[in-house]
């Protein structure tokens, strides 16, 4: 009997671990079905039609859950170029976590290589990106975005760089302590 209880208890705790675990009950109900029902060639196509600010919480999303994360939807939103910074700066400005900044500041970075190099000479932009950066506790994660900043400010001397495809957003999981 006693056997029967601890067993049950631990089907059940696994039960919820999976239940918690799997749903992410953080994620915002208007785009479970997008997280956790389509597949990646629908997910895509769905992406393309949302608005900007949904498209940048889903691409956020994905990036903190999603293994591999899709960093093509950070191009996604790249390629609608100035259209897209005030959206994504306003978020910066917002975001809590590490590596939602760090995201963040890709998407600015990937804007000013290939979309709108205009950004990297405009004060307030390289002013907000600063600011998120030293709140960069992390050696990983503020190098990467000081990283990302590089690249916008070498836009500004018409220096080229590298494509920004060949660089890899940290894993958020594998900052310890990272809020």
């Amino acid at each position: 009997m006693k056997t029967r209880i601890v067993v049950l208890s631990l089907v059940v705790l696994a039960a919820g671990c999976v239940l918690f675990t799997c749903r992410r009950p953080d994620i915002p109900e208007k785009y479970r079905e997008f997280v956790f029902e389509l597949d990646y060639p629908e997910q895509v196509e769905e992406f393309g039609r949302r608005p900007l600010d949904e498209q940048l919480d889903l691409y956020l999303i994905e990036m903190r859950y999603r293994r591999p994360p899709p960093r093509g939807y950070a191009r996604m939103i790249a390629a609608r170029g100035s259209e897209a910074v005030p959206f994504v700066l306003e978020r910066l400005q917002r975001a809590e976590r590490h590596m939602e900044k760090v995201n963040t500041i890709l998407v600015l970075s990937i804007i000013a290589t290939d979309y709108d190099s205009s950004i990297a000479s405009d004060p307030t932009i390289i002013s907000v990106i600063r600011n998120s950066i030293e709140s960069l506790e992390k050696w990983p994660t503020r190098d990467r975005a000081e990283g990302y900043l590089e690249e916008i400010l070498a836009q500004a001397d018409g220096s080229s760089t590298p494509s920004i495809e060949t660089n890899h957003p940290v894993d958020e999981n594998s900052v310890e302590g990272s809020p």
